[in-house]
């Protein structure tokens, strides 16, 4: 289930593991019994920090040899921890070892507001590609009655990212409500209308400055990363792919040692698609 990289020690192998099952915001049981596994698999993870701090909590848990919900709550709350902590110690580490005179080779940041659509009260039908179908188009949710969204972006919270299907996105533009988009989101609602797509139901994004020039970075499951380049009234869009550690079709754009930077310290390891 886990990718264990050759170029990295066992404890960032460790790490890696814990920030892939923990960025989700959810911890279940499923999840403690395949890190459980892969630590007995590499015990070598389990001879230094933070393996040290995770196998006593561990085996206190699997004394009876079940899991209840109160111990699987104290281990994400110690991961969490643990993920702060190897957070400063990742700060400490570059200010030490960087000429204060030398500017970082990137900024990143969530900047969650920035990547949630409006909802305004409006009600519309469109025309599926083929011609024959029709779907109903909620634009308060928003939300739409085609199989895509159906089946993979229902679930998804209001205002979510994840509900903008094809339609949703094209009735963006056709409404005109485009021109009030932030940036970041105008740049990445663009690239799904020139290629008549939706967003990626499962996708995370990430802004990356790189010097002069403004990234998004989007990424949910399987081993491809889609950057974004921000430009006014203008995108490009690259993909990055996290195993492989190449651009696709060899084109990458201008700052593209700082986004590998970026993108590698926010998803260090690649998801198994669903």
């Amino acid at each position: 289930m886990f990718t264990y990289y050759s170029h990295l020690s066992p404890a960032d192998n460790l790490l890696c593991v814990l920030r892939w099952i923990s960025s989700d915001g959810i911890l279940t049981a499923e999840e403690v019994w395949c890190l459980a596994d892969w630590m007995n698999k590499h015990r070598e993870a389990t001879e230094s920090w933070p393996g040290t701090e995770l196998v006593p909590y561990l085996q206190l848990i699997w004394q009876d040899g079940e899991l209840d919900t109160k111990e699987v709550s104290g281990l994400q709350t110690l991961i969490a921890v643990i993920e702060r902590e190897a957070a400063g110690k990742r700060v400490v580490a570059t200010e030490s070892s960087m000429d204060e005179s030398v500017a970082p080779p990137f900024r990143s940041s969530t900047a969650i507001d920035q990547f949630k659509v409006p909802q305004v009260v409006k009600k519309t039908t469109v025309r599926s590609s083929n011609g024959y179908d029709e779907y109903s188009i909620d634009m308060a949710g928003p939300s739409c009655t085609c199989p895509d969204w159906m089946d993979r972006r229902r679930d998804k919270p209001e205002g979510s990212m994840g509900r903008a299907c094809k339609h949703i996105v094209r009735t963006f533009f056709e409404l005109g409500m485009d021109r009030q988009f932030p940036p970041p989101l105008w740049a990445v609602l663009n690239c799904c209308q020139l290629r008549s797509g939706g967003t990626g139901p499962n996708d995370e994004y990430v802004m990356i400055e790189v010097k002069d020039r403004q990234f998004v970075a989007c990424y949910g499951n399987g081993d491809w990363v889609n950057v974004i380049e921000m430009r006014p009234g203008d995108s490009d869009r690259f993909g990055y792919n996290l195993v492989q550690n190449r651009w696709a079709y060899g084109e990458s754009p201008k700052g593209a040692r700082g986004l590998r930077a970026a993108i590698h310290e926010r998803w260090p390891v690649s998801r198994e698609q669903e």
